[in-house]
């Protein structure tokens, strides 16, 4: 089997570009991944299966996700211990499930600072797997590596027969 990485691609209303994001898909994706995130910033080490990186446009951190819910800081080189955001306790993991990405709003600045969190939500009682979810979290005003909670959900899609392709 040839190991591809998917592409996902987000337009968002009035903007001219679109942004091509890399998520991996394999194993030799998620390796890979692993080995690049050691050439940024020197280890893989306090992460837990960490499954994108972004930074906002200007800004020196970089911004991991990591599959069971968390999005975490790098600055400076070295990895916080505090959380960009914990939402472990609504995400299933199972299968393919899982935090799945995260992007900046394209306009991120000063006054627009806004995240949006794409996730595979826990079920309810009674179904299989969750819904796929996008929400969009706001920048904490008083700490600039926290986002505030809960988000507003922008996208809910009923997936609760299927156990995979969340993508």
């Amino acid at each position: 089997i040839k190991a591809r990485s998917a592409i996902i691609r987000a337009s968002v209303p009035d903007q001219a570009k679109v942004r091509p994001v890399r998520v991996p898909t394999t194993l030799d994706d998620v390796l890979e991944f692993l080995a690049r995130l050691e050439e940024v910033f020197g280890t893989a080490d306090g992460l837990e299966s960490p499954i994108d990186l972004q930074a906002p446009p200007g800004d020196p951190r970089l911004f991991i996700a990591e599959r069971p819910g968390r999005i975490r800081v790098v600055q400076g080189g070295t990895l916080l211990t505090s959380f960009f955001l914990d939402i472990t306790s609504r995400v299933l993991t199972d299968g393919e499930a899982g935090l799945l990405s995260f992007a900046f709003d394209p306009e991120f600045a000063p006054g627009r600072q806004f995240v949006y969190v794409h996730f595979v939500e826990r079920p309810n009682p009674g179904d299989i797997v969750g819904d796929i979810v996008v929400e969009r979290y706001e920048v904490s005003a008083g700490n600039s590596n926290l986002l505030q909670t809960p988000g507003v959900e922008v996208i809910r899609i009923p997936h609760r027969d299927f156990g995979n392709h969340y993508g």
